[in-house]
This record gives structure tokens, sequence and C-alpha cells, in this order.
């Protein structure tokens, strides 16, 4: 469909500096890896993380095209904390409103959002309120922004905290990275691994244009989502 490529085109455009302009007063990617490091040194010292070893630069032949000047290439685990999911047994949700939301996979996501059917009071690996979720294992690369204060993810979930990124941003270099994750995928029952996403190379850019890129999507998406329900509409006639 030509809202398909249109917006996959859009998309490698708003992650490869063509969509916006670069102003110097933005600073560089590397001064916001550096605050995103001071962050995470702050979040081992407390104890709300765990020290993770360092990611090896981005090689050349990763680099799928030339960043602007003031951009970087780096490992998205750099730039965020990721929490994978753990199934539960029968016995420990129910589809009463008890606990809180159980997560299982795609089947609760829905044009972003999220349906919630099952809960639990025995929480084991828990998002919160936030991250972006998403599916990793069967249908890939489903993503949502978790609402609630807390849910349980299970197995076919990953959570995704952003360090100083804006999570729009995330969203937007995720989805445009869904075909070459599926395409790693090796496994018969079609899935992502932790290594995969936390060692994909990510483009990053400067806050500040991070934000001018999400303003612009915000006005250019919507017009393709219409698009493509126009084609959906003339498909079905």
């Amino acid at each position: 469909m030509i809202a398909d490529r249109l917006r996959a085109s859009i998309l490698q455009a708003a992650i490869s500096g063509r969509l916006t302009d670069q102003r110097p007063e933005d600073g560089t990617a590397k001064e916001l890896l550096e605050q995103i490091a001071a962050e995470r040194d702050a979040l081992v010292k407390g104890g709300k993380q765990k020290k993770q070893k360092p990611f090896p630069p981005v090689s050349a032949d990763e680099q799928a095209f030339v960043l602007p000047a003031n951009w970087a290439w780096t490992s998205f685990g750099e730039t965020i904390s990721l929490l994978s999911g753990r199934d539960l047994t029968p016995e420990q949700y129910s589809d009463r409103p008890d606990g809180i939301p159980y997560i299982t996979g795609a089947s609760n996501f829905t044009n972003g959002s999220l349906i919630v059917n099952r809960w639990t009071v025995q929480p084991l690996t828990v998002a919160r309120q936030g991250d972006l979720l998403i599916t990793c294992k069967g249908t890939i690369g489903d993503l949502a922004v978790l609402e609630e204060p807390e849910a349980h993810i299970a197995r076919q979930v990953m959570a995704i905290t952003c360090l100083q990124v804006r999570r729009d941003y995330v969203a937007a270099f995720l989805e445009y990275s869904v075909a070459t994750l599926k395409a790693q995928a090796k496994s018969m029952i079609p899935g992502i691994s932790r290594d995969m996403l936390l060692f994909a190379p990510l483009p990053l850019p400067p806050l500040a244009e991070q934000d001018r890129i999400i303003s612009k999507l915000d006005e250019v998406l919507p017009i393709i989502d219409q698009l493509a329900e126009l084609e959906r509409e003339r498909e079905s006639i």
C-alpha cells in the first residue's frame, strides 16, 4: 500500500535527520550520551538499577545512513533500561480486577493502547507507568505506553524505560526498525531477544531536535493514517 511505503519513508527521514533542521544551540548527541551515562550511574548508586557492561561502538557496517554532524550512532541499550517479562501460572492471575494488570502479549495491544482483561496480586516482573511496552514473541513490534501505575508483563512483552531520551522518538525508531528485527529473528516462533534490542544501532539526535521530530511526526502521521484508511476502504469495494 502507498500509505505503508510513505509511512516507512517518513520514519526513516525522521531518524536520519532529514525531516528536521539541525541547530547549533541544540548541542550534540555526544553531550546527551554523557548526561544519560551520569543518570545511569546515579540509578546504579541508588540501587535502582544493576550496573551493565559497556556496549561496543556501532561499527561502520552497522550504520545504515550518514547522520548530521551533531547526531551520533549508539547502541539502543545505552539510552534505555529494558525489562523482560515472565509468565504467570493460571493460579497467579484471574479475570477479576484485583491487584495490577497482567499484560500477556499482542492480544492486549490495539492501536497503541492496552486492553486489560487479566489481573494479578502476585506480580514478579513489573513495568511502571510511562514505560513503552513492545511485543517480542509471536506478533513482533506492537507498541503501547503503559498508562496504569504498574503492570506485570509476560514473556511475550518487554518494557522500555527511556533515560533522557524522548519516548516518542524511541517509538518511531522501533516502528521503523521492526522489519529489520523480524528478519533477525531465527526461531520457528518469531521473536526478538533482549540482545537484539539492546545492541540495535540507534541514530541519536540532541534532545531539542528529538522534540522537533516528534512535532513533525504528530503533524504528518495522522494524514498518512487517513490515507491508509482510504486505501482499505477502496480495497473492500
